[in-house]
């Protein structure tokens, strides 16, 4: 890895959440997401991706615990 390089662990809580059409967000979905926010600020990925599934979640229960931990190489 090189200075400036991201990488991100996460639980499979965010990507098993329903929405109102019991529909999953995904895998795929929140990989896509992750790579089109990692240019930005670590702060500013964390309150997009918090964002994106809220708007996804709607008011859907939260079914599982979420965990998304981001590191940026410096």
């Amino acid at each position: 890895m090189e200075e400036g390089d991201c990488f991100y662990l996460s639980s499979d809580g965010y990507a098993d959440q329903n929405d109102k059409n019991d529909l999953k967000f995904g895998s795929h979905k929140l990989k896509q997401l992750i790579h089109d926010v990692a240019h930005l600020p670590m702060k500013e990925q964390g309150n997009i991706i918090k964002q994106k599934f809220d708007q996804h979640k709607g008011k859907e229960a939260q079914r599982d615990d979420i965990a998304i931990i981001g590191v940026r190489i410096s």
